[in-house]
């Protein structure tokens, strides 16, 4: 069972803007609003709050992409609201071997990024204008690697 909030998931900030140039935002991971009685009004961040930040910025969430390696929330409540979801489970928080990594980890990788880039290709054909948020545990690792990738 995943620890609510994660290690180190307060050293970040929840999201910031669109990626210049792409509808792709970076975020952290949203934390269940059930399972966020124990962090602080103020530094909560639900897939409701994630929604109502895109939209202050006038703009429509219309996929999130979920490259956590556990399941920390149920994507009933994104797809309730119109929102498409697709998760890759890309590992983290380990540094396999060098043999390791040629032989199993980089073709898992390379197939997880090719899952990545079609399926923004994907929700960009069907929804031009959409914002399509990525996330990791902080959003910045993994998001950030598949984002420029």
């Amino acid at each position: 069972m995943p620890r609510y909030p994660p290690d180190r998931w307060f050293d970040y900030t929840s999201l910031g803007v669109p990626v210049k140039g792409t509808r792709l935002l970076p975020i952290k991971l949203p934390i269940p609003s059930e399972k966020s009685s124990n962090i602080p009004f103020h530094l909560r961040f639900t897939l409701g709050d994630l929604i109502n930040c895109v939209e202050s910025y006038n703009q429509k969430l219309t996929c999130v992409i979920d490259l956590t390696y556990a399941n920390y929330y149920s994507p009933k409540f994104l797809r309730d609201n119109n929102i498409s979801y697709h998760k890759i489970y890309v590992e983290g928080h380990t540094i396999p071997n060098s043999k390791t990594v040629e032989q199993q980890v980089l073709i898992k990788f390379r197939i997880d990024c090719f899952r990545f880039i079609n399926m923004v290709n994907k929700e960009r054909e069907q929804s031009p204008d959409g914002i399509i948020a990525v996330h990791c545990t902080h959003g910045v690792n993994r998001t950030g690697y598949l984002i420029c990738r």
